[in-house]
């Protein structure tokens, strides 16, 4: 799956109900154009450690009309909150509240969240339309008197989690652009994880977010032949191996939030990865003059390599004869 990028809920509603444009960006894909997310909270604006109430409403903005989100991974809506510390995350439902579907007909979905800190926070909002999937961001702050902390910068592929030793085996260089395939493996207590249990309609959700909290990413185990992976899977992985294909759209660092369900229990893990710029490509007409080139030695070099064993083989039965010349 490739990664989403921008900030979409375009109206950032406070407790005022008056609207405060956000700037973003494009949306993700062609389905989410002509959509109107609103995001609000009920009573003040978010603190730190006191439980925000907030809902999202989505409208098409051509006609006011709620949009009809479908089921997708067992859910109508995925909320994902990260912080700027690349710590904080949560992965929340409209179907996990008591009154978070009470309005859906209307377009409004509601969440409720304790946010652990003072600072930015991005909320990014997963839904599915027409069978398509698609991604709205925007970017929070959160008053307080206890700040995140700035991001720390551990990189290392094989970390504990509870009860679980995970390991991811990813290239040495992430290249923005290339698909990078990026294989978790799980161990509990030293032994290898082999009865892994579907969550959510799949074996493993990876939300990936950058350090600038502008470009995100949705994705799920990887399935050959599928690039897209709406709605939910049929299960392929027991552990303790899972695969995950993903696209990197920019260079930068990288948090990966992935989940799996084990025993009843899901469990949540977090690695950052460095992705290296684009490697500029070569232009068509260089390319094809390199190959040309290319064809036209390897061409010389076996008529030279036919000519000399020629010439060797007629000196074994006699004196070589040079061709007739014109003058």
């Amino acid at each position: 799956m490739r990664a989403a990028q921008g900030l979409f809920l375009n109206t950032l509603v406070w407790a005022s109900l008056l609207p405060l444009l956000v700037p973003g960006l494009a949306c993700a894909h062609p389905s989410a154009q002509g959509t109107a997310g609103e995001l609000s909270f009920e009573g003040s604006l978010p603190v730190e450690y006191a439980p925000a109430r907030m809902q999202l409403l989505f409208l098409k903005s051509t006609t006011g009309y709620p949009l009809r989100l479908e089921v997708s991974h067992e859910r109508i809506l995925h909320l994902f909150i990260v912080g700027e510390d690349l710590d904080a995350f949560a992965h929340l439902h409209p179907e996990d509240f008591p009154d978070g579907m009470g309005e859906s007909a209307a377009g409004t979905y509601k969440f409720a969240y304790a946010f652990p800190g003072a600072g930015r926070y991005a909320l990014v909002a997963d839904y599915t339309i027409g069978g398509v999937e698609a991604l709205e961001a925007v970017n929070i702050s959160v008053a307080g008197t206890h700040p995140l902390r700035e991001p720390v910068r551990d990189l290392r592929r094989t970390k504990r989690f509870g009860a679980y030793s995970v390991s991811i085996a990813a290239p040495t260089v992430i290249e923005a652009g290339t698909p990078a395939q990026i294989d978790y493996h799980i161990e509990r207590e030293g032994v290898p994880v082999t009865d892994l249990q579907m969550y959510l309609g799949a074996e493993m959700h990876v939300f990936i977010a950058d350090e600038n909290l502008t470009d995100f990413g949705h994705t799920h185990p990887y399935v050959p032949g599928h690039g897209l992976h709406a709605g939910n899977m049929t299960q392929r992985y027991i552990g303790p191996t899972v695969p995950v294909r993903y696209t990197f759209r920019n260079p930068g660092t990288y948090a990966l939030f992935a989940q799996f369900r084990e025993s009843g229990q899901v469990t949540t893990t977090k690695f950052l990865v460095e992705v290296a710029p684009e490697r500029p490509a070569a232009s068509g007409g260089l390319r094809v003059a390199v190959a040309c080139a290319g064809a036209v030695l390897l061409c010389a070099l076996g008529y030279a390599l036919s000519r000399r064993r020629k010439g060797r083989g007629t000196q074994a039965a006699g004196p070589a004869v040079s061709p007739p010349q014109n003058h």
